[in-house]
């Protein structure tokens, strides 16, 4: 055992294969993810066939063949015996119709994806592994390797809200933890639904655009809808004991059809709506004798809301949708929903009388509440939404989950170095995917991510068997293919560049495309940043289409990698991207590009810098964007905007005296410049200097530039302290206009009118300008409707009152308001007294609330309660006349109705 293990260290890394084409909220949600593990140090490495949206650099998402279907009995021979892996034979071409329809004869593909997984536990040695939809063969291949490792993996599917993802241990489905773990199902059974909750989930569903609102028919007759799911779920094949388990009454789409029409009473209509990827189900409901319409255009939330009844064979996700949508359901296999007291359940026997049942919704009312049990629950426990979304829990709250499982990194550069050998080892496997051979006999595959393009591309030239070849191209990229193929024995006889100008390459000429017919080579590899389409037609051209084999990647895949390699210095094209994507706001795509740099370049600060400054853009916690900081600091940075930006960085991360030191060091370094001395202003103060001591170093700031909204802000603060009221307000409405939407600027001017006893209505119109903005706070709101009740607006004073209410309930402040605001509208006595009474078990009770009460419960003649109320208000300002006074006054009426009695 070496060293390494008995440390435990772990590789850090967090892997997740995503099959779905990157739509913005998943992408969106993987960012969240990763930003997360990242301050956790954990990576997050992502599986995908598709290339990421703008080919973003960060997170890493590298290549996976998904490429599964329509094997031929040469690729299944080809696949090495695994007892554990045998039964994906049995189910593969089930999913034919989610590829391309050509494939070439023999090809291994499920053998490749094997060889795949292996390496990747190999070589990237992961932490945690998920796997997107647990029944297709690339996830069960890869959970299933997970198992045999003792690596802790989950499965993973789109949950039934809009931006929202499941997690579950292995499947959605039957195999949900809902059934298969007793401790969850006990908790389900105990739980509550949020009526809150529920509602929101609701609205966010039924906000979601529906694709087609049309209408199946115009008949009115009641409807009856036929879901089925992917055959690979529940339908077939049937020696499948998992499959026979949940789907144990029907074995296809058209046993299911055939028995639901048989069922179904006098006057009701069928639709039928197989799954996509269900062939034989498709076929037969197209067919004459279908005894149902099929319908394939209408949206599923459409097609739910038209039913009366929706039967379903399979598909988890959208019972749920139906259960959201409170339409009866029939269930003809088990689900999720099997034994909870949600559906219809048909265990073989009478169809007839479920269907009777579900049409005329009996014990609908009771089903109703078991499904929002079920729904919350899930929205509560197994949902992860962005930000907006009903569920419980967001990417964050999956990273924390996830980095649970980390072992502790050796280093970043291990991380790397571990990510690099993977790349290496499957780029043979991967050849098959990112390349393409065209010619006039076969079609172009589908064009997959590949960043290691080179090493795959040189690969397929060399197993191609050609002795001699053409690159095209002169640039590095070119070159750096020659390389690998001149070290495999495979001759370049010539590089071919657009004009053919170029210097002669390793003593290989480079020639013009006109050149290529007087070739001998039968191969060109496309190496060049250009296309093949550019390069078929020129050989097509020529008149040498039939004589020469053109093979490269997709111009997608190797347009970014040329043009990186094309510079002398890479990092500096990442920074130009990173630049440009932040202009746009597009910060994961800029995070991405910095990332990149700082990777072709380690000991370059300027990209760790970049990098800090889109975290803080973006959101992230203080410490991070110092940590990122220091880090550059670290590298030698020294630039002023950097210590500066740094300085200001630490100061919010609660490193203050950090914070002054670079401040200070700024100040030397940018004389110009007001941020410096904004920054050591700010640490004096919290350092707990008076304003006095303050303010010199923000009027020496605000002598250079630029005078920020917040510098002014800060300095106005201080004047106000400091008891400058005239300055105070200058500066206060300098930071107003300059940020119109900014509350704090316009409270304290509110706050300064009232100082110098200026008109009620320009005192309430500064504080309206800052309910209008960010943020709202309570002393704004309450502030505002006091100033709001002495300008003459008792109903504006009140509404501000019941907001302050409810932003801190337990205060007494609002409720003297409201009661106040209700006596300037005339409101009867026991109204007011009402709302003091409720202002009085509040906290910070003032005399003048004590004072109040007891004037109204001296009104209503409540004595007692008034004489306790003014005893209050004189405890707590001995001085104040009138509270005396009335004190006085209650215990001499007090004594006289004594005297009667």
């Amino acid at each position: 055992m070496s060293a390494r293990d008995l440390t435990g260290a772990g590789s850090g890394l967090v892997v997740a294969a995503q099959i779905l084409e990157w739509k913005a909220q998943i992408w969106d949600f993987w960012c969240g993810v990763a930003h997360a593990l990242e301050t956790q140090g954990q990576q997050l490495v992502l599986l995908s066939p598709w290339t990421p949206p703008g080919r973003a650099a960060w997170p890493v998402v590298l290549p996976m063949p998904y490429a599964i279907g329509e094997f031929t009995p040469d690729a299944r021979a080809s696949m090495a015996h695994d007892p554990a892996w045998d039964h994906l034979l049995a189910t593969d071409d089930l999913y034919r119709t989610f590829l391309p329809p050509s494939r070439k004869a023999g090809q291994p593909e499920l053998a490749s994806l094997q060889a795949y997984v292996r390496a990747l536990f190999e070589a990237l040695a992961p932490d945690v592994v998920m796997g997107w939809a647990p029944p297709f063969p690339s996830s069960r291949l890869l959970l299933g390797e997970a198992s045999r490792r003792e690596i802790p993996s989950f499965g993973l599917e789109i949950g039934f809200l809009p931006n929202s993802l499941m997690v579950e241990s292995r499947d959605v489905g039957f195999g949900s933890d809902l059934i298969s773990h007793p401790a969850v199902s006990d908790l389900l059974a105990a739980h509550v639904p949020s009526a809150e909750r529920m509602q929101r989930i609701r609205e966010s569903y039924r906000a979601a655009p529906r694709d087609i609102a049309d209408r199946t028919a115009d008949d009115p007759a009641p409807v009856v809808v036929l879901l089925g799911s992917c055959p690979g779920f529940n339908l077939q094949p049937r020696e499948s004991r998992q499959i026979r388990l949940g789907s144990p009454w029907f074995g296809s789409f058209a046993d299911a059809a055939e028995a639901v029409r048989a069922a179904m009473p006098a006057g009701t209509r069928l639709v039928l709506r197989p799954h996509p990827a269900d062939v034989e189900g498709q076929r037969y409901s197209r067919g004459p004798d279908a005894p149902g319409a099929l319908v394939n255009a209408l949206s599923i939330r459409a097609l739910i809301e038209e039913a009366d009844v929706v039967v379903v064979l399979g598909g988890t996700r959208t019972q749920l949708e139906v259960a959201l949508l409170d339409v009866p359901i029939v269930l003809l296999s088990r689900s999720v929903l099997w034994g909870q007291g949600i559906a219809h359940e048909y265990a073989g026997g009478d169809l007839a009388r479920l269907l009777r049942a579900a049409l005329a919704r009996e014990g609908h009312e009771r089903r109703r509440v078991e499904a929002d049990r079920l729904l919350d629950f899930i929205a509560a426990h197994a949902l992860y939404g962005l930000p907006g979304s009903p569920a419980a829990r967001g990417p964050a709250d999956f990273a924390r989950f996830l980095a649970r499982f980390g072992l502790g990194v050796e280093s970043d550069a291990d991380r790397r170095q571990r990510l690099s050998n993977f790349g290496e080892r499957v780029a043979p496997l991967l050849a098959p995917y990112v390349c393409r051979e065209v010619s006039t006999a076969q079609r172009p595959m589908r064009p997959v991510y590949e960043p290691y393009v080179e090493a795959a591309l040189a690969d397929v030239v060399v197993r191609s068997g050609e002795p001699h070849v053409v690159v095209c191209g002169a640039d590095r990229v070119a070159q750096r293919i020659g390389a690998r193929l001149a070290s495999a024995g495979v001759a370049i006889e010539a590089y071919v560049d657009d004009d053919g100008s170029c210097a002669p390459i390793d003593g290989v000429p480079v020639l013009g495309y006109d050149a290529l017919g007087s070739l001998s080579s039968t191969t060109v590899v496309l190496a060049s940043h250009g296309g093949e389409d550019v390069m078929r037609q020129r050989l097509q051209t020529g008149g040498t289409s039939q004589a020469l084999r053109l093979i490269g990647p997709s111009t997608t895949v190797l347009g970014d990698a040329a043009s990186v390699a094309q510079l002398d210095a890479p990092e500096q094209l990442w920074m130009t991207r990173g630049h440009q994507y932040a202009g746009r706001g597009e910060w994961e795509g800029a995070y991405g590009a910095f990332v990149a740099a700082h990777q072709a370049r380690p000991e370059w600060p300027e990209p760790l810098y970049r990098q800090a400054l889109v975290m803080r853009s973006r959101g992230d916690a203080p410490e991070r964007v110092w940590a990122r900081l220091s880090e550059a600091i670290a590298l030698g940075g020294d630039a002023p905007g950097l210590l500066t930006d740094a300085g200001f960085a630490a100061f919010a991360a609660g490193e203050h005296d950090v914070a002054e030191t670079l401040a200070v060091r700024s100040c030397e370094a940018w004389s110009d410049a007001s941020y410096p001395w904004h920054l050591r202003a700010l640490c004096a103060r919290q350092r707990g200097l008076p304003a006095e001591a303050v303010l010199p170093l923000l009027q020496e700031a605000a002598t250079r530039t630029p005078v920020t909204p917040e510098l002014a802000f800060d300095l106005a603060s201080a004047l106000h302290e400091a008891g400058h009221l005239a300055r105070a307000e200058a500066n206060a409405r300098e930071a107003a206009a300059a940020r119109p939407l900014w509350s704090a600027p316009w409270y304290l001017l509110g706050v300064l009118l009232r100082a110098r006893q200026a008109p009620a209505d320009e005192i309430l119109e500064a504080f309206e300008h800052g309910l209008a903005g960010e943020p709202i706070t309570l002393e704004l709101v309450i502030d505002a409707g006091f100033a709001a009740l002495v300008a003459g607006q008792p109903d504006r004073a009140d509404a501000l009152a019941q907001q302050g209410a409810s932003l801190q309930p337990d205060w007494s402040v609002p409720w003297h308001l409201r009661a106040l605001a209700a006596r300037a509208k005339g409101e009867r006595t026991v109204v007011i007294a009402e709302l003091l009474h409720r202002g009085l078990r509040g906290t910070g009770v003032s005399a003048e609330l004590a004072f109040d009460a007891a004037c109204a419960a001296f009104d209503l003649g409540q004595l007692d309660e008034a004489l306790r109320h003014a005893t209050q208000a004189v405890a707590a300002r001995p001085d104040w006349t009138d509270a005396r006074q009335l004190q006085r006054a209650i215990g001499a009426r007090l004594t006289t109705h004594e005297t009667r009695s």
